[in-house]
């Protein structure tokens, strides 16, 4: 089995302009990475096992030669452009002797602090089916590429779909390598609009330092609807994808992969109707044991992993007996005050869908003079982590960094990102008490990841899920895809996230029976507000 990666669509840049990869968005994310090997191109024009068009690119080793153009069979662009001060050069881009004997010749970008103008090396290819999809794959390697300044963090490979009279459709591109990166294979998949016409292909570096790339290869795939004649091709793919982009596969599971998928592609070759061949691709993704893994047909989504059977740790009906004035309650968002004085947000998803951005932010700055403030988010099992930060800006008065994470790059991994936390609106300085369970997951533990960054505030309850994701899909046909996470999210520290989860300051141990009659961590969260020996360094309490 080939070891490949996909990178489906992503980062939408503007003219290959500033992008922050260290945001992130959750569940709604569209970034993406670049990695592991790739099987050796095709001849030009030859057919892959589905029939789409392969070896398409013109010079993509950059061993041919031309006295017309400094790299033959491309031409330059402006990719970006930075006013700092004394940057007045533009970058450089040459065909160069690879410091790798193996490798021969490659194309080099470089640049510097001094440079303004950052020029794209593109080649443009005709596309000549009504549902295009490129592969796109490359060989890359950095030295000491770092953003400096105003400087836009491009150091990657990026596709343009064109439509009529050249007019641009979509853009996309793989993560940026930074620092010093060794020769590295890269995979960027990106499916195009109706109406494309041709794709565009480009190497562009908009840092200092030296971004190279060699063995330039595209596939232009058909998302033709699914037929049994392709089964094993797809099965194939999905195999070498998830093997090669999953970011929770080491050595070890890795092999487990291989002889549990050898096992599956006959069956799912032989199968004569699409929700047997579905069927076995759930087969092939269920050792995994990630709710985060999904397989998409039509508008159904199907999981991968059984259900896992939570407690319910929480008692609404107690809580609604200490409320003395609501405030605000739509969907899965409420605010009120309890008697006492203390307020409460209780917060069931971060999903954009519903999100009351303006209303409940007006309730949350009612209760600014509240001698304390907890939000419950016990039930809440993620959404957008862009909102998660709208909720959590309000409780910091400076950026904080509270996570960080990576991609995969080849048998190993990118560098760290780090996210970090902005203020967002009126602050908060007061005590805040942040309620979580098993049930916390996905962009919830990026809330609860904040939580635990912010002086004022402490986290209570049980250890969280431990299921990160930042999913992006696997098209394998128009009308099938599999969604998988994508990246490794860790604390500040390095501990990773997934399937660890993220403990409490304050563990409340009541078994599930003790949320019968009463709320156990409401009553631990009221205590620690009002200063009855509730102070916030890490206890453990069995009730």
């Amino acid at each position: 089995m080939r070891t490949t990666l996909i990178v489906a669509s992503l980062w939408l840049i503007a003219a290959c302009g500033k992008s922050d990869p260290s945001s992130p968005t959750g569940n709604s994310a569209t970034s993406a990475d670049s990695g592991a090997a790739v099987g050796a191109p095709a001849p030009p024009g030859e057919a892959s096992a589905d029939n789409s068009p392969r070896g398409l690119v013109k010079n993509g080793g950059f061993e041919e030669t031309s006295e017309d153009m400094p790299v033959a069979g491309w031409f330059t662009q402006k990719g970006a452009s930075n006013d700092a001060e004394g940057a007045t050069k533009g970058s450089t881009y040459a065909v160069v002797n690879s410091t790798d004997e193996q490798r021969g010749r490659v194309l080099s970008l470089s640049g510097d602090a001094g440079t303004s103008t950052w020029w794209m090396v593109s080649q443009t290819l005709p596309v000549r089916v009504e549902q295009p999809q490129v592969v796109l794959t490359f060989m890359q390697r950095g030295v000491g590429l770092k953003r400096e300044g105003k400087q836009f963090e491009n150091a990657n490979m990026v596709v343009e779909f064109m439509g009529r009279s050249n007019r641009r459709l979509t853009i996309a591109r793989n993560m940026p390598i930074r620092g010093d990166v060794p020769w590295t294979a890269g995979r960027l998949v990106v499916n195009g609009p109706a109406g494309a016409k041709k794709v565009r292909v480009s190497a562009f570096s908009s840092m200092s330092g030296t971004f190279e790339v060699d063995d330039i290869d595209v596939t232009i795939r058909d998302l033709r609807p699914w037929n049994a004649a392709q089964n094993r091709t797809l099965f194939e793919l999905l195999g070498d994808e998830v093997l090669a982009s999953y970011p929770f596969v080491d050595a070890q599971a890795r092999h487990g992969f291989i002889t549990h998928s050898s096992k599956l592609v006959d069956t799912a070759a032989a199968a004569k109707d699409r929700d047997t061949f579905v069927a076995t691709l759930q087969k092939l993704l269920a050792p995994f044991q990630d709710p985060h893994v999904v397989i998409k047909v039509d508008q159904a989504v199907l999981p991968t992993a059984p259900p896992e059977e939570l407690p319910k740790l929480w008692n609404f009906d107690a809580l609604k007996a200490r409320i003395d004035k609501p405030l605000f309650s739509k969907r899965n968002f409420s605010a009120f005050r309890l008697k006492g004085g203390v307020g409460m947000l209780v917060i069931g998803s971060w999903l954009q869908q519903g999100f009351p951005t303006k209303a409940f932010q007006q309730a949350i700055d009612a209760l600014n003079d509240a001698p304390g403030i907890i939000i419950d988010v016990r039930a809440n099992q993620g959404g957008a982590e862009n909102l998660a930060m709208q909720i959590a800006g309000r409780f910091t008065d400076k950026p904080v960094t509270y996570a960080k994470h990576r991609f995969r790059l080849g048998d190993g991994y990118g560098s760290w990102f780090e996210r970090v936390l902005k203020p967002f609106g009126a602050t908060y300085k007061g005590k805040v008490v942040v309620l979580q369970s098993k049930w916390s997951m996905s962009s919830n533990e990026g809330f609860l990841a904040m939580a635990r960054a912010l002086p004022n505030v402490t986290t209570v309850g049980v250890t969280s899920r431990g299921a990160t994701s930042n999913p992006q899909p696997i098209q394998l046909t128009s009308d099938i895809a599999v969604v998988t996470s994508r990246w490794q999210a860790a604390l500040p520290d390095g501990t990773l996230i997934e399937h660890k989860g993220i403990a409490p300051e304050v563990e409340v141990n009541a078994p599930p029976t003790a949320y019968a009659k009463a709320d156990p961590m409401l009553e631990r969260a009221l205590t620690i507000l009002g200063g009855g020996g509730g102070e916030a360094s890490p206890v453990h309490e069995t009730d």
